[in-house]
């Protein structure tokens, strides 16, 4: 996280010499870090321009191009709705609880025995905070380029489905690199326990406060109640490191728009996919511009690589 310094052997970035590639190998995202120095800040204004600082190093961590895997199988409705959103240049954001990972959004939590000192919890079960999860919603997207066979295996149903290649470098997809956040592995999950009770101390400090001046709205102003979920929802566990996933993240709340404009570079149609679907992907990428890609066996290669040809 401090490897923009001068100290760090690397050049800034912007500067011509700044290798970002070399700079992203030597310093993996860490935001238990990142939420650590959120939690040390108790003046607004400092809060505002760590997570401002901690966000510019986020975006140095999206790398030129992404892609993204999908499964078309025997639903068509669905399977309508994935290639007419393809054709529109959009992705959609799913709401977390429809992820596939049960930890997702969770790698934090708070002992709930430790809340019983503040006793109008008790009617909450001594839970003083919502389920973060419902409050965000995630596009998965990955490093892993066509050639990655367990991605297709596992999101593009067995090599049925089809991947999408998005150049995040290319001015339609600005607002999309802007939302994107690179995810942590971690084997551990983060104790926020004594933030939250100082949290919970202070809120009802400032209750009684009110109250005393005669009543009115207690307003929490904490800035780091919003940063450090938003950074937090970002690590995942170890075992899902394969992926190098990357996640476009959204705010879940008021039932907005959740689809996200995204511009393909390329399309890749998996060397299962039926012959219906694998027209209207040719199609699709026709329409929008890109090329379109039929990945096969290469009975030739040494390794065991995918081939692809152009589809025309």
């Amino acid at each position: 996280m401090a490897g923009i310094s001068p100290e760090s052997g690397f050049n800034e970035p912007g500067s011509s010499a700044f290798d970002a590639e070399a700079w992203r190998r030597e310093h993996p995202m860490d935001y238990f870090w990142a939420a650590r120095t959120v939690m040390e800040l108790d003046d607004p204004a400092l809060q505002d321009a760590a997570f401002r600082a901690i966000f510019k190093v986020c975006r140095l961590h999206v790398p030129p191009k992404l892609f993204k895997y999908y499964a078309l199988d025997g639903n068509e409705r669905m399977n309508e709705t994935k290639l007419s959103t393809l054709s529109d240049r959009k992705v959609y954001t799913a709401e977390v609880k429809d992820l596939n990972d049960p930890f997702d959004c969770r790698s934090f939590y708070y002992r709930r025995d430790a809340m019983r000192s503040f006793p109008e919890l008790e009617v909450h079960d001594w839970k003083p905070f919502d389920d973060i999860a419902a409050f965000y919603r995630v596009a998965s997207f990955t490093e892993c380029d066509e050639g990655m066979m367990p991605m297709w295996a596992h999101y593009a149903n067995n090599h049925r489905g089809y991947c999408v290649e998005y150049n995040m470098e290319q001015a339609e997809n600005r607002g999309l690199a802007g939302l994107m956040f690179p995810v942590q592995y971690s084997d551990r999950r983060v104790d926020l326990t004594d933030f939250y009770k100082s949290q919970i101390q202070a809120l009802v400090e400032k209750r009684d406060r009110v109250l005393d001046e005669g009543g009115g709205t207690v307003v929490v102003e904490d800035l780091r109640m919003v940063y450090l979920p938003l950074l937090l929802v970002n690590v995942k566990h170890s075992s899902w490191s394969y992926e190098r996933e990357h996640r476009c993240t959204i705010g879940a709340a008021g039932g907005g728009d959740p689809y996200v404009d995204a511009w393909p570079k390329a399309v890749y149609i998996g060397k299962d996919c039926n012959e219906g679907h694998r027209a209207q992907l040719a199609r699709i990428a026709r329409k929008i511009g890109v090329p379109a890609y039929q990945m096969g066996f290469n009975d030739e290669a040494s390794g065991y690589l995918l081939g692809k040809s152009l589809v025309r």
